[in-house]
């Protein structure tokens, strides 16, 4: 009875199987779309890999059995270890773009800054012109 449920178990794992590597995002999808989808996927993998891992060294498996819970376990393992790759692809993605935008808001902060500093600049030599005028006027007075 148990080694029906464990063939049972075994062929839904391998259907969930898909190739391991690299999986190419819809440009469609917004790179936090797809961070979600994989860490989603990442999670099914995860179950499927500790029911086959339980599974795998539970009593009364005959050698073909084992074996191919074996294959089931180490193709689940490079199916994780791809989703994790693209996740952290994704993520440095997301921290390079986030790091590009800072660049841009710097650059235009110190314009804006330099527009700023012209205007005291502009105001103290009219400042001073005035102060030279009075002067003037006042010694024109006398």
């Amino acid at each position: 009875m148990r080694q029906s449920t464990n063939n049972k178990k075994s062929a839904k794992s391998e259907a969930e199987i898909k190739p391991a590597g690299k999986t190419t995002p819809d440009k469609k999808a917004s790179v936090t779309d797809t961070t979600e989808k994989s860490a989603n996927e990442l999670a099914i993998v995860r179950k499927a890999l500790a029911e086959v891992e339980e599974l795998r060294f539970s009593q009364g498996l005959n050698v073909a059995e084992s074996m191919k819970l074996e294959s089931v376990s180490v193709a689940l393992r490079e199916k994780e270890r791809g989703l994790i790759e693209n996740i952290g692809t994704e993520i440095s993605e997301k921290i390079n773009a986030s790091s590009m935008s800072l660049v841009e808001l710097t650059k235009a902060m110190k314009l804006k800054n330099k527009g700023f500093s012209k205007i005291p600049k502009t105001l103290d030599k009219l400042s001073d012109l005035l102060t030279l005028v009075i002067d003037i006027a006042g010694k024109i007075r006398k």
